[in-house]
């Protein structure tokens, strides 16, 4: 049996803020469980503020968890990480242009991060840069070039280098191609699918785009308001959804297939994660709650690779 590249177990993230001048805590993320196989993209959809990012930023040690467990293929990640482990799960960030410094040259960027880690000796940094440049599809002469001589998707495809440069065993993309253009998604899309398929990569896709989902990975958690509510593999989640959170975003997404799943529009907005409605969460705004919904916490339930947190799982929208 292989082992999981990637296991999070009971995940929890809080944040101590004040609400009407007294100070409470915020769960982020509120016990998430999730895997994520060698080679498997996971794709993590839901609406803004449901923990995506604070998801991500922890898993790549970012953030510091409150509780619960981190494991890279049987190795504890939940404590401080040693550089090691920092290599081993690596980020990309949705700006690119904010997290290169825009006085360093492409080439100064990537050899600093091979030298920094000892990858490689001075004298052949700059063949595993071009190497890394080859790899994320940029020409040699972007070797020289700063930030600002670059599109969106050329920094972007910068920072996917640089985060290869460490020979990363998971990357964790939040919101990649968010602010790229419709022609550049795709265009990182297709580079990320080859990456997978060329270095064997585990990836934690997250997106606002469930075409770009859709397209790219292999299944997909959906979250709401710091949990996971749904998972399954991917065809199965957007054919046969079981919860109705997961049916108003996939009718909610612009799509040409028939199949796809209706559901009424989505009421009001998320609840706030200081005040998390009793019950299941979000029986304010399902158009399926009953009594039972608003007071009782929803079992899961299960078919075959396929897990939702409701009471009414699979049942027809009125």
């Amino acid at each position: 049996m292989t082992m999981d590249r990637l296991s999070v177990s009971d995940l929890r993230v809080e944040f101590a803020v004040r609400s009407q001048r007294k100070k409470v805590r915020l769960r982020a993320v509120d016990g998430v469980s999730l895997t994520v196989a060698p080679g498997e993209i996971l794709g993590v959809v839901g609406e803004s503020g449901c923990g995506k990012s604070t998801l991500a930023r922890t898993i790549a040690g970012l953030t510091a968890p409150t509780a619960g467990s981190i494991n890279l293929e049987g190795a504890s990640m939940s404590g401080k990480r040693s550089i090691d482990d920092t290599r081993a799960i690596q980020m990309i960030f949705q700006d690119p242009g904010a997290s290169l410094n825009p006085r360093i040259t492409v080439g100064s960027v990537l050899t600093e991060v091979l030298m920094t880690h000892q990858l490689v000796e001075r004298s052949t940094a700059r063949a595993r840069v071009d190497e890394l440049l080859h790899l994320v599809g940029l020409p040699e002469r972007a070797y020289d070039a700063l930030p600002r001589q670059l599109s969106g998707g050329q920094r972007q495809r910068v920072g996917i280098a640089r985060a290869l440069a460490v020979e990363p065993r998971l990357l964790v993309a939040d919101e990649a191609i968010a602010a790229l253009d419709v022609s550049v998604q795709a265009a990182i899309l297709n580079l990320f699918a080859r990456l997978r398929s060329r270095l064997g990569l585990s990836m934690i896709f997250i997106s606002h785009d469930l075409g770009a989902v859709r397209s790219l990975c292999d299944r997909v958690a959906v979250m709401y308001l710091g949990q996971i509510v749904e998972i399954a593999p991917v065809e199965e989640l957007y054919q046969n959804p079981g919860h109705p959170y997961t049916r108003a975003l996939i009718a909610a997404n612009p799509s040409l297939d028939n199949t796809a799943a209706i559901a009424p529009p989505l009421k009001g907005e998320p609840p706030s994660p200081i005040n998390v409605p009793t019950g299941c969460r979000f029986h304010p705004r399902c158009p399926l709650a009953t009594e039972t919904c608003r007071t009782g916490v929803p079992p899961v339930r299960e078919r075959p690779d396929h897990k939702t947190s409701c009471h009414r799982a699979w049942e027809p929208a009125p």
